[in-house]
């Protein structure tokens, strides 16, 4: 027998529900494969993330490994700067030794010489006094000689031999002409002796004043070795300086660790916040699809509601005319008494199938409202995710740009200094070449000026044994040896001054020798430390960067695996969308 139409309608909507509870069932059964695969990726990210931090570590030790080896090589410096100290002041008290001896020389020469002059001025003194009484004697006898002469004249102007006094007044002119030439010539010696008094008086003033001049000198050369130890004292605060530098540009590369570490792991939030983005945009296009479906279900339930309540309205009215009949005929058989039994039972069944359909349409429309509610959620989260996800970029943006012009500046400023290094280390090399040279010059000069001392002492010493001894016998010859001995003392003098001159600036070349070579050491300790700190970073970065671009491209790869499953995904819930359109339009076979 067939059924009413229905009951075949009643029968179609409820293999359809069959078919959508089946579809939902493998729809979860794919969200929880997916669920699964996303848990595995995660997994695998977690374990790459602790590989990375490993990677990290092992890169922060050798970091601590080669600080330790700079500190080990700064404390090697400063101990080959200390025994470079020592050394300098070993050879500053053998300097300083050398120079007292020098000076003990010269004060033993100076008070030798002084000795010899005040013997001379003594007997140049006594000279004078016999040559002063000599001129008295001369002076008394002339004036003697003129009283006789008087009383001669005198007698002549009385007497009568006049001729005999004429002749004896002439003889006694010509003697006194005789003695005043002696006198005039006298009185030239008592010149000469009184200006050669005056001048070894000031000789004598020039001996104190040049062992003031070697008293000063060493003072001088306290106070250079008091600048030389200052000069060290801040090249040592300068390697101070240096190594304090040093540690501030391992902390700077420290923070620039801390800050990639930190700009990668908001690089993956951000990767994970575009995988939540992702995976909540899928959701609600998946809860759109299902609203979708859910509205159209709702469409066709309701329209299912009015065909069955038209079809009821339909059956009441059959019922209505069937118990008409059976009122108007009475003598119908038992056959059709049980299809009237049948029908009430068949219209008692339609009318708990229309309640059940009611309820169904009535939980549908509380789903799709709160599907609705679920998809205007899932809506905002999105637009949440994306502000978020927009703010990050922005900031990581800002990130890098204040990264890259901190790398710049840090680039710009090493380059500055290393540009600053080559200048100063080739002033100095120049500064140091000339000065080798000119320390040479000065050692030789000085060679070769103390040995034409020694040699012009030697023969001074000679002359003036010589002198002191043909002295007594010849005034004349020893005025001259006087005069030649006293030139030569004054080139001798000259000579030394300049020798003096020469080995305070050989002083000073050894010092300012000594504190180049310092500054070179300490410039090229800093340039190389400048080097090993350039090139620690550069690898830092350069394994930093590579590791950004692996986790780059596995993210990439990663996404692309994601979109693939999303639209096989995507195709597969499409087919069963029309599948269900398909079973919708079909029919089922009428039940016997």
């Amino acid at each position: 027998m067939s059924f009413p139409s229905h009951v075949v309608s009643l029968e179609a909507t409820y293999n359809r529900r069959i078919r959508e509870l089946s579809d939902i069932n493998y729809k979860l059964s794919t969200s929880n494969e997916t669920l699964e695969r996303r848990l595995t990726e995660l997994n695998s990210k977690h374990q790459r993330l602790i590989a990375h931090s490993d990677r990290i570590e092992k890169m922060l030790h050798m970091a601590e490994l080669q600080q330790g080896q700079n500190l080990t090589q700064t404390q090697r410096y400063v101990d080959q700067i200390r025994k470079q100290s020592d050394q300098i002041l070993q050879l500053e008290s053998s300097v300083h030794n050398m120079s007292t001896a020098s000076f003990n020389d010269a004060s033993l020469n100076s008070t030798r010489r002084s000795t010899v002059l005040q013997s001379e001025n003594h007997m140049l003194s006594s000279e004078l006094d016999q040559s002063r009484a000599a001129y008295d004697g001369l002076a008394d006898r002339v004036r003697a000689l003129t009283a006789g002469l008087e009383k001669k004249a005198d007698e002549l102007r009385l007497g009568e031999n006049g001729a005999e006094l004429l002749e004896q007044i002439g003889v006694m002119e010509v003697q006194i002409k005789d003695l005043k030439a002696d006198l005039v010539d006298r009185e030239k010696e008592i010149r000469t002796l009184e200006e050669e008094k005056e001048r070894l008086s000031t000789e004598n003033s020039k001996m104190a004043e040049k062992m003031d001049n070697f008293r000063t000198t060493g003072d001088d050369f306290a106070r250079s070795t008091r600048i030389f130890e200052s000069e060290s004292s801040r090249l040592q605060t300068r390697v101070g300086e240096l190594q304090s530098e040093r540690n501030a540009l391992h902390e700077i590369l420290k923070e620039r660790a801390c800050e990639e570490q930190a700009m990668t792991e908001a690089k993956t939030e951000l990767d994970a916040a575009n995988t939540t983005i992702i995976q909540m945009e899928n959701t609600v296009a998946i809860m759109r699809s299902q609203f979708e479906q859910a509205q159209s279900r709702v469409g066709s339930l309701t329209a299912e509601v009015e065909s069955e309540s038209k079809s009821r309205r339909e059956l009441q009215q059959e019922v209505s005319q069937l118990k008409a009949e059976l009122k108007a005929v009475t003598s119908e058989d038992g056959k059709k008494m049980r299809l009237i039994t049948q029908m009430e039972s068949v219209q008692d069944e339609l009318l708990e199938a229309l309640t059940e359909s009611q309820g169904q349409v009535d939980l549908l429309q509380s789903e799709s409202k709160k599907l609705e509610l679920r998809v205007s959620r899932a809506e905002k989260e999105a637009m949440d995710a994306k502000k978020e996800l927009r703010g990050a970029e922005e900031s990581y943006s800002q990130q890098r740009a204040v990264m890259a012009k901190s790398r710049d500046a840090l680039i710009a400023e090493q380059e500055s200094v290393e540009s600053f290094l080559r200048k100063e280390v080739s002033t100095v090399e120049g500064r140091l070449e000339a000065e080798v040279r000119r320390r040479q010059q000065i050692e030789r000069d000085f060679e070769e000026f103390k040995t034409q001392a020694e040699k012009k002492q030697a023969a001074l010493e000679r002359e003036v044994e010589t002198l002191t001894a043909s002295k007594s016998s010849n005034a004349e010859n020893s005025e001259l040896a006087l005069t030649a001995l006293r030139s030569q003392l004054e080139l001798a003098e000259t000579k030394i001054v300049e020798l003096t001159e020469k080995a305070e600036g050989l002083q000073a070349a050894k010092i300012a020798l000594a504190s180049a070579q310092l500054k070179v050491k300490v410039l090229t300790e800093d340039k190389d430390v400048l080097k090993e700190s350039v090139a620690f970073e550069r690898e830092a970065h350069e394994s930093h960067v590579s590791a950004l671009v692996e986790e780059l491209a596995s993210l990439r790869s990663s996404r692309r695996g994601i979109q693939g499953r999303h639209a096989v995904l995507d195709a597969m819930s499409r087919a069963g969308v029309g599948s269900d359109r398909a079973g919708e339009s079909e029919r089922p076979f009428p039940l016997e």
